[in-house]
């Protein structure tokens, strides 16, 4: 199985450096990101008030325009003069002087050319109904008839029926030599006389005389003129007139600004109406060069961030390096003393925690080194004792082959009874004496229990009988070495004293626990004294005397001690006693067994 190897190690410097890294790049993308919004929208805002401006500026000047072409077919209708020469021209039967004939149109000549120079450039055409047509510019007469069979025109009559002028944009047949190929045009009816058809005054002006009015008032705008049913009046581009406006929204709030998208480029468009036909000013701003100069100043700094970033980086990471260089060093210091080196020192120091932390290990390998060379010490005195106690073995061992030779003579003579005293004396003295076993069976410990009680009778004038009643499953049970012994002799020294009596020693099995109940008829304790003694049992009162008499033995809690240290808090001893009926001490073993299991 092939390990892979992580590409950074996971150092507490790395971890620094990372953590310095989150902490600087996170703020400065959020505020990047914050203020770029923000800047945008500012810059929009800015770009919107712009574009309004420029289109109330252009409004006023387009109106200007327009109004001066009304301004000319309305005089041309409302002028007496002008009005008396067109009926006389209507009236005109072929009978009047030829010279007052000439002399008439010369006067409308002059009219409509005085008209014409006083301000834009139009091209101004009088239709009559009787055939007769009169311009200000080079045109024939059949020319100027033939106007009205012309599309643009069929739709005149009808239109003018509801409203007293027509403005519109069509192509251009009044000046061939003009560079502008659509003519916006306002057509007036004119009443000359009760009995005869309207004629018409037709005012037009060349499309391209707005471009002007663009390029003056709003040259950073792409500016369309627009007709109520969303169709190019005029614009830059000669063949989007007549075209519905890409940027026309019917439905959109003239007063609100969007941002389209057409043509693969988006747009931000402003809408105004105008006063006109219900015509519109419509604003085109590329939305690129809206933000394109915050866009060079994002990009440079950017790079200005970068550059520092970097440079900040490095003294970072160099800063960092010098403040985890005792760590590190520690670090190996630490690997070092893992592989067995104690001799080796950090001398760290500073008054800083990595200061702290050098004295520190370097203390704690002093200390090491001190404890090593007690517990060599302390071995070299013990493995001492291990062979003197093997030389002292020799002289117990002597003892109970002088005392079973003893017996032997005392049993030869026929002297059983103190031969089964010196027997009895030897097997306690054995184990008393023997060290290699911690734990004997049941059966042996009441063996010894029974020599023992044997000795002490044999001190006694009053002797004390012993009951074993051990349950068969209940023998082969190991138990702690003189573990019951020691509740004997209390029982005997503290109950029976020197009176006759009783001590029982029942054994039992219970839920995979042995239960020993050691019971005497002597003197028993009073309640003060049993809580007294449960208290002491439970390590909550210190051993006292009483009459210059330990309470109830030191055996007792010894016994009770050692339970508890073997077998855990699941077993323990149990006194119950009652002043002149006695005592009873329970003991309950657990299964080492089952107390290894639930340790796991």
């Amino acid at each position: 199985m092939i390990i892979k190897r992580p590409l950074i190690k996971p150092t507490i410097r790395t971890k620094l450096v990372l953590a310095a890294l989150v902490c600087i790049l996170v703020p400065m993308l959020i505020t990047m990101t914050s203020s770029e919004l923000l800047t945008k929208d500012m810059l929009r805002k800015n770009a919107e008030e712009n574009a309004r401006q420029s289109l109330r500026i252009v409004n006023e000047s387009v109106r200007t325009i327009f109004s001066n072409m009304m301004y000319v077919a309305n005089f041309i209708q409302f002028d007496s003069e002008m009005s008396t020469l067109l009926r006389e021209e209507l009236q005109d039967d072929g009978k009047a002087q030829a010279y007052d004939r000439y002399l008439r149109q010369i006067r409308l000549m002059r009219t409509l050319d005085t008209l014409s120079s006083s301000g834009e450039k139009l091209y101004i055409s009088i239709l009559l109904p009787n055939g007769k047509a009169y311009s200000n510019y080079a045109a024939s007469n059949d020319k100027l008839i033939a106007m009205q069979s012309e599309p643009w025109f069929g739709g005149v009559r009808s239109a003018l029926a509801s409203t007293r002028a027509w403005v519109g944009v069509h192509e251009n047949s009044m000046d061939s030599r003009s560079k502008s190929r659509y003519l916006i045009t306002t057509v007036r009816a004119l009443k000359l006389t009760t009995s005869s058809p309207a004629a018409y005054v037709v005012v037009s002006m060349e499309e391209t005389r707005l471009h002007k009015v663009w390029e003056q008032n709003a040259a950073d705008q792409q500016i369309i003129l627009t007709d109520r049913e969303g169709k190019v009046v005029s614009h830059l581009d000669p063949s989007q007139i007549g075209k519905p406006s890409k940027a026309y929204d019917g439905q959109a709030d003239p007063s609100a600004t969007s941002l389209v998208r057409f043509d693969r480029q988006d747009y931000l468009v402003t809408r105004m109406d105008m006063s006109f036909y219900n015509w519109s000013l419509t604003s085109l701003m590329p939305y690129k060069e809206i933000i394109g100069k915050f866009t060079d100043i994002s990009r440079n700094i950017l790079l200005m961030l970068i550059f520092f970033f970097s440079f900040f980086l490095v003294v970072l990471i160099l800063l960092i390096r010098q403040v985890t260089k005792p760590i590190h060093y520690l670090s190996s210091v630490v690997r070092k003393i893992n592989g067995g080196n104690l001799e080796i020192r950090s001398n760290v120091r500073g008054m800083d925690e990595i200061g702290a932390l050098g004295r520190a290990i370097d203390h704690m390998l002093d200390r090491i080194k001190e404890m090593i060379q007690k517990i060599k010490l302390e071995q070299q005195l013990k493995r001492k004792a291990e062979i003197a106690m093997l030389q002292a073995q020799i002289n117990p061992h002597f003892l109970f082959n002088i005392l079973n030779s003893i017996r032997m003579r005392v049993l030869l003579k026929g002297d059983e009874e103190n031969a089964g005293i010196i027997e009895s004396l030897s097997t306690v003295l054995r184990m008393t004496i023997d060290r290699n076993n911690a734990f004997v069976t049941l059966r042996e410990e009441a063996e010894v229990v029974r020599h023992y009680l044997e000795l002490l009778n044999f001190r006694r004038s009053q002797p004390i009988r012993l009951l074993i009643e051990l349950a068969q499953e209940t023998l082969l049970w190991e138990i702690p070495r003189l573990i019951i012994q020691p509740l004997i002799e209390n029982a005997c020294q503290h109950g029976i004293k020197q009176n006759s009596g009783t001590i029982t020693i029942v054994s039992r099995i219970v839920e995979d626990k042995l239960i020993i109940v050691v019971t005497d008829d002597g003197e028993g304790m009073d309640q003060e004294m049993l809580e007294a003694l449960r208290r002491r049992l439970d390590g909550v009162m210190p051993n006292v005397r009483k009459n210059g008499n330990k309470l109830n033995g030191i055996g007792l809690i010894n016994v009770a001690e050692r339970v508890r240290i073997i077998y855990g808090d699941r077993s323990g001893i149990e006194v119950k006693s009652r002043a002149g009926a006695g005592t009873e001490i329970t003991i309950t073993i657990a299964n080492l067994a089952e107390e290894a299991m639930d340790d796991v």
